[in-house]
């Protein structure tokens, strides 16, 4: 017998990571009436040494549409994203984001420190359409992306942005002592230019860059908490 090809059979709607899903091997797959979707298991995120625990599946397709979206966010346009061939470090970077985004998702529901509200998916949504300058319907429809996957994403989305505003974004002031040890060290994009001309933008990069840390932390954190595998194609 040849190599069997792991895909996954999404039972009944979209969840953006899988939950009610099993994997199973290509030649056992079945979509009577489009009661299934066959689709390739790209990545796993679950937690470690828990029976018990929720198994996130990524698939390629739901990577693909996080993709296309992403890069119709950047170019500001449905169209030219959808035509364009993504690239495959595109898409491993793209797959390395929902990870991360699982992981952070994990870590929140472990710890119970964020639930996404019905007006934050909303503001996501908003903010995800200035930058399309179009709807989400629009792009489903051009991408024939299932509304159901998008607004999974979009809810996932608001719920990491949660949890990065109430858990990571909560030191917005610098001491005098870290702003004059980082101007003097040379760490910043500033250059030359004297302290009191720079210090507001050098104040904001610092809080960023701590910020940035901060959350790079967590998912380090989490990722020992957590099985990750991503599967080559």
């Amino acid at each position: 017998m040849g190599g069997r090809c792991c895909v996954v059979v999404i039972v009944a709607c979209w969840c953006g990571v899988v939950l009610f899903g099993k994997p199973v091997f290509a030649e056992d797959a079945a979509a009577p009436d489009g009661e299934f979707i066959v689709d390739r298991v790209v990545a796993f995120v679950g937690a470690a040494g828990d029976r018990g625990a929720d198994l996130w599946i990524v698939t390629a397709y739901e990577q693909e549409i996080e993709a296309r979206l992403m890069l119709a966010e950047r170019l500001h346009g449905v169209e030219a994203a959808v035509e364009r061939e993504l690239p495959e470090r595109f898409l491993t970077s793209v797959l390395r984001t929902i990870i991360n985004h699982l992981l952070i998702q994990s870590e929140a529901t472990r710890l119970d420190l964020v639930a996404v509200s019905d007006e934050e998916v909303a503001a996501e949504r908003q903010l995800i359409e200035e930058r399309l300058r179009n709807t989400l319907a629009h792009f489903c429809t051009v991408a024939r992306a299932p509304a159901q996957l998008v607004d999974a994403i979009v809810r996932r989305r608001a719920l990491v942005a949660s949890f990065i505003r109430r858990n990571i974004q909560l030191v917005t002031q610098v001491t005098d002592d870290e702003l004059h040890q980082t101007y003097t060290s040379g760490e910043h994009p500033f250059g030359d230019r004297p302290l009191e001309e720079i210090r507001a933008p050098l104040e904001a990069y610092i809080i960023a860059t701590n910020q940035r840390q901060r959350l790079s932390d967590w998912i380090r954190d989490a990722r020992r908490r957590n099985r990750v595998r991503m599967i080559p194609e």
